[in-house]
């Protein structure tokens, strides 16, 4: 009846969200950065899955994941199999559920709307 919780930041510094610096402090970060103008956001997307794959690699695998924001965005494209499977060339997805809270910016999701 043991369990570890293993963190992991996003690649990208970024702002902190209006507001959000009044609460806590940085550094902030963030899977693709909304805040930086003519960042290309994609690009960094991508970059996050990789980071999200190495990620798995070294620590994994796990029985769950928690994503919060863009992380439950991340979490839910990195659970489909067009990622995991056909990208990474991973075996099985690296956890077994997902825990998404205030999931947003699905302008980045990747993912099509066909079922695997």
């Amino acid at each position: 009846n043991r369990f570890n919780c293993v963190f992991i930041h996003a690649p990208h510094a970024t702002a902190c969200a209006v507001g959000l610096d009044e609460r806590i402090t940085g550094p902030f970060y963030s899977w693709a950065d909304i805040y930086k103008a003519g960042v290309d956001l994609e690009a960094q997307w991508h970059t996050s899955f990789d980071v999200i794959a190495k990620f798995c690699a070294d620590n994994g695998p796990f029985d769950g994941v928690y994503g919060f924001s863009q992380g439950a965005a991340i979490v839910t494209n990195f659970s489909h199999p067009s990622i995991w499977k056909d990208r990474f060339k991973m075996e099985k997805c690296p956890w077994n559920f997902a825990i998404l809270a205030c999931g947003s910016y699905g302008s980045l999701m990747t993912i099509g709307t066909e079922t695997p």
